[in-house]
């Protein structure tokens, strides 16, 4: 009878490299044990819709899921934000704001490439508090930990983006939610040379993106924000003669509101095409704090766009750089371009990489407005991140 091989992406662990993950797995808790955060452990296999809802949908692809023999839609847990979160409605929501958590164990994610099916992840979440500080405190506890345990401060990188800032920007240049998040995707596609601005201006025509209305003097005026009641005045006003005697089940009101609707579903040709040229410029704008924030700065000017909207992430990078370790202030380097998880980040993202062996070392961000999507009474903002101890191991030479 022949050997029954090993599931593709899974491993074996020898005794050496199993006390290795385990003694670097306990430097990490213990520290965050010593930062107030208290350790919780949840079930491995999930109800499937938990992390659904939480992506949006994004990892879909990549869970393992199946039906129990219950006939229960389950997943294997692919992240631990989610369980986390359920964890702290169910048993948690009574303590006072902020409460600290932390969590270590496997998590799973099919990959086509075979790179990994089961890894493991150490991380920690601060529920509650919206202050950009408290963002601050987050790097700067993931950076000091990873120095704590042996990354080389030569080779850290800290790189920080913004969601919640490119949400404010693009809101600035009248950009509709849709558009506002179809152009963050497009501007990490431009950040990894995986399209063009053409293309990209192709893609929004498809996707119903520019509104396909003719730019009268009226049109432009519906597709403004002003209140319904007067929007559907003008309207019944130009088609008061067309309407007046309509037959079906349809009032000549639905018909209007449907119109109206037709005629905002879309942004305007030139506020698309300005929004594509600034990505196309902040695709190209990344590195040292020093060097980048005021490139930043004259592009956000250059767009007649309120300086003020980078406040957000200006406030985390000077809580950082003011903090007096001057080793993670010198790593640091700023990118609006980086996108993490659009589907539910609002604020500041950040990845941690070592430059030395090119790996991905820790990530996270804010994620305000997830905890209700997951069923609590009450919204309550968040922060977190996590560490792939897979990676680290490899890039601590383990």
């Amino acid at each position: 009878m022949s050997a029954i091989p090993q599931l593709p992406g899974m491993k074996d662990e020898s005794p050496d490299q199993l006390r290795v993950r385990v003694e670097l797995q306990d430097s990490i808790v213990a520290q965050l044990t010593d930062q107030g955060y208290l350790s919780i452990d949840t079930p491995i296999v999930q109800p499937a819709e938990l992390f659904l809802r939480k992506s949006g949908g994004e990892l879909a692809s990549r869970m393992y899921t199946f039906d129990d023999p219950g006939g229960n839609k389950v997943s294997l847990r692919p992240e631990f934000t989610a369980s986390v979160i359920r964890y702290y409605i169910e048993h948690l929501s009574d303590l006072n704001l902020p409460v600290k958590i932390q969590y270590s164990g496997p998590v799973f994610r099919y990959d086509e490439k075979k790179i990994y099916g089961q890894f493991n992840q150490i991380g920690a979440e601060i529920l509650g508090g919206s202050d950009p500080i408290l963002d601050a405190e987050s790097v700067l506890l993931a950076s000091s930990c990873l120095l704590d345990v042996g990354l080389s401060s030569n080779n850290m990188r800290i790189v920080i983006g913004d969601v919640g800032v490119l949400h404010s920007i693009f809101s600035g240049m009248g950009l509709s939610q849709r558009a506002q998040t179809f152009m963050i995707s497009g501007l990490l596609k431009l950040k990894n040379d995986i399209t063009d601005v053409n293309s990209l201006k192709n893609d929004a025509i498809s996707l119903g993106l520019i509104n396909p209305v003719a730019s009268s003097d009226e049109n432009q005026l519906l597709a403004q924000d002003i209140y319904d009641e007067n929007a559907l005045a003008i309207i019944k006003d130009l088609f008061k003669d067309s309407l007046s005697n309509v037959f079906g089940t349809r009032s000549a009101e639905d018909i209007l509101k449907r119109y109206i609707y037709k005629l905002r579903r879309g942004d305007s040709r030139s506020t698309i095409e300005q929004a594509l040229e600034f990505i196309s410029n902040l695709s190209r704008i990344h590195g040292p704090v020093k060097e980048t924030l005021p490139k930043i700065q004259l592009l956000i000017a250059k767009y007649d766009l309120d300086k003020d909207l980078l406040q957000p992430v200006e406030k985390i990078l000077d809580t950082i750089c003011s903090s007096g370790d001057s080793v993670i202030a010198d790593s640091l380097i700023l990118d609006l371009g980086l996108v993490r998880g659009i589907a539910y980040y609002t604020g500041v993202v950040f990845e941690i990489l070592d430059v030395n062996s090119d790996l991905i070392l820790c990530g996270g961000g804010r994620y305000d407005g997830l905890i209700k999507a997951l069923g609590a009474e009450e919204d309550v903002s968040a922060m977190g991140f996590a560490y792939n101890v897979e990676s680290m191991v490899k890039s601590l030479g383990g």
